[in-house]
């Protein structure tokens, strides 16, 4: 049975021109020690979507599905208080801006040990002290540098200081929001390093959100790409990116330069995104598709497996995903 099961998950936020659907009847599934990437443009519901997991999207979200089954308990059904136990306990994130996320006034040392304290109540201050040693060494910090404070620490360490604090109590899952974004090259490459060591030692399954493809490719097991607060297509790594099966996906790829390859002007995407205000009728990729047909303007592509199927898990949601791939 898959860790994580997420069947139709759909977001609104209120506001007062009437509701958004940030996010659209969304399904995945997670194994046990599988890294997940959620990829798309800025706006397409992917940090909307991982956020709505541990409940920790504002009070104007209007979270509804069939489920979100997390180790067999539908995170859906519980209480506000049952779902603090679940946080940082089963489900924890490392936020997107580590200097934002991390308390200027506190010492990196207490930050990580506050999540210990707080659901582990049981354990004894020396005990706790000690595994907050563990972990910043885990994560490659010294530990007598956790008694520094986080303007201390540079980009990369900041970041790495959240992915300790996000390990403090042994999640289950967790979830990346953008790990290595405004980090340099080197550093970011030491993060993903550090990410995919955690998970093959620590048997944690992740859900890795970027808008950067080449970051999913570097990381991922599998790709969820979305648009519009929907998937537009997804699968195991390999083939998404050898075959994509959406028009979207597929420019997406070809907005990134290929630094083996000669130097030419990157495609980009012509248009915007819909206006999520108001209800997609067709394809809500349909504007700005260059292989759009009659089609497309009436029905709303179904997320379904491509043929010749390549992977029994690579799906699209585009009436002529055979012709894209």
């Amino acid at each position: 049975m898959a860790l994580l099961d997420v069947v139709d998950l759909s977001v609104q936020f209120k506001t007062r021109t009437g509701h958004v659907q940030a996010v659209d009847r969304v399904s995945f599934a997670l194994e046990r020690g599988e890294m997940l990437g959620l990829a798309g443009e800025s706006g397409c519901g992917k940090t909307t979507t991982a956020l709505a997991l541990p409940r920790l999207l504002p009070d104007t979200a209007i979270v509804t599905g069939s489920r979100i089954d997390l180790d067999g308990q539908d995170l859906l059904s519980l209480s506000d208080r049952e779902m603090e136990a679940v946080r940082w306990r089963d489900i924890a994130v490392v936020f997107q801006g580590a200097m934002n996320a991390l308390n200027p006034v506190l010492t990196v040392r207490d930050q990580v040990l506050e999540p210990i304290r707080l659901h582990e109540p049981a354990t004894n201050g020396r005990a706790a002290r000690v595994r907050v040693d563990e972990l910043l060494e885990q994560v490659g910090i010294p530990a007598r540098r956790g008694r520094e404070y986080p303007h201390e620490f540079s980009g990369g360490m900041r970041q790495r200081v959240m992915i300790a604090m996000a390990l403090a109590c042994r999640p289950k899952l967790l979830i990346a929001d953008e790990p290595v974004t405004a980090l340099d090259v080197m550093v970011q490459a030491q993060i993903l390093a550090l990410l995919r060591g955690l998970r093959d030692e620590l048997g944690i399954a992740m859900i890795l959100i970027s808008h950067d493809l080449s970051v999913i490719a570097e990381a991922c097991d599998r790709i969820v790409v979305m648009y519009a607060g929907r998937v537009a297509e997804t699968g195991p790594v390999v083939p998404v990116f050898e075959r994509p099966a959406h028009p979207y996906t597929r420019a997406l790829i070809r907005a990134f330069p290929d630094v083996t390859a000669e130097r030419i002007l990157i495609d980009g995407i012509p248009g915007a995104p819909p206006d999520l205000r108001t209800p997609i009728v067709g394809c809500p990729y349909l504007a700005r598709c260059p292989m759009a047909i009659e089609r497309c303007s009436v029905g709303e592509p179904a997320l379904r497996e491509i043929a010749p199927a390549d992977s029994a898990a690579h799906a699209a949601a585009c009436h002529r995903a055979e012709q894209v791939s």
